[in-house]
């Protein structure tokens, strides 16, 4: 039993470290001016990682020999792989929270406005005056500018065409042009509540199309781990995601960095 949870404690141990040397490999790749360069320093990363995981067991065969000088060797290299590597995680880590973290509160931003806007659009609905459609009020309107104007037995015109549509008003075309102007006014009215359907309509449209997932981060928030968690110690919620993300690096590290050199002793009886 001892030998086979060993084994998984190696089996988890090297998961860590194909993880960490991953981690390390993205982010010494993100370091290159050039293509050669992102590749020297995602070589380098990946092996410092490496030597990392092996350099508890140089030490200890070290220790055993009685060298000093290996010993020494050895804790200086590993106290420094370990340094770059955990140096390379926390980079990941912070590079990939802030994109997701971003991402996700765009998200909610876009969201939110959309929200607001379908709500002005609404109040402003809302103040609109009871009116007919529009398609009613410009038959009455055009009714109106084609009735004829009179001088006694004579045709002057069209209210339209004897009075440049209202723009040109005497006695004769006051009472009918007084219509076409309240007509106008009727017909604006309509045309702004049209308008304001429209918006409305495209603004559900596009809150309908949006995941559930984007109304759950509008909900709860872009870093709803981090949120939770300042509200628990009740810190500044900044402060938290940056320990997040210190925990996240120091896991992959130190697991990686010695989870194979703690599974790997239970693996034989001791002598």
């Amino acid at each position: 039993m001892r030998v086979l949870m060993s084994l998984f404690g190696v089996l988890a141990g090297i998961v860590l470290l194909v993880v960490s040397a991953a981690m390390n490999w993205r982010f010494g790749f993100s370091l290159g001016k050039t293509e050669l360069d992102a590749q020297i320093y995602a070589a380098a990363s990946a092996a410092a990682d490496g030597l990392k995981a092996l350099l508890p067991f140089f030490i200890l065969w070290a220790l055993r020999q009685k060298n000093l000088v290996q010993v020494t060797a050895g804790i200086l290299l590993w106290c420094v792989c370990s340094a770059y590597s955990l140096t390379s995680s926390l980079g990941f880590a912070a590079l990939n929270r802030a994109d997701t973290v971003g991402a996700r509160e765009a998200q909610a931003v876009q969201y939110s406005d959309l929200r607001a806007e379908l709500k002005r659009a609404r109040e402003k609905l809302s103040w609109v005056p009871q009116h007919r459609s529009m398609g009613e009020v410009d038959a009455d309107l055009q009714s109106v500018l084609a009735q004829p104007i009179r001088k006694g037995r004579r045709t002057l015109g069209t209210v339209g065409e004897y009075t440049q549509n209202c723009s040109n008003v005497n006695f004769r075309s006051q009472r009918l042009c007084n219509q076409v102007l309240n007509l106008r006014k009727e017909l604006a009215v309509s045309r702004q509540a049209y308008n304001l359907e429209a918006q409305i309509k495209d603004l559900k449209n596009k809150l309908d199309v949006m995941s559930a997932e984007t109304r759950a981060v509008a909900t709860a928030g872009a870093d709803p781990q981090a949120k939770m968690l300042s509200n628990l110690i009740g810190d500044d919620i900044q402060k938290v995601q940056i320990g997040l993300i210190i925990l996240v690096a120091l896991l992959v590290e130190l697991g990686s960095g010695l989870g194979l050199f703690v599974a790997y002793a239970h693996m034989r009886p001791r002598e």
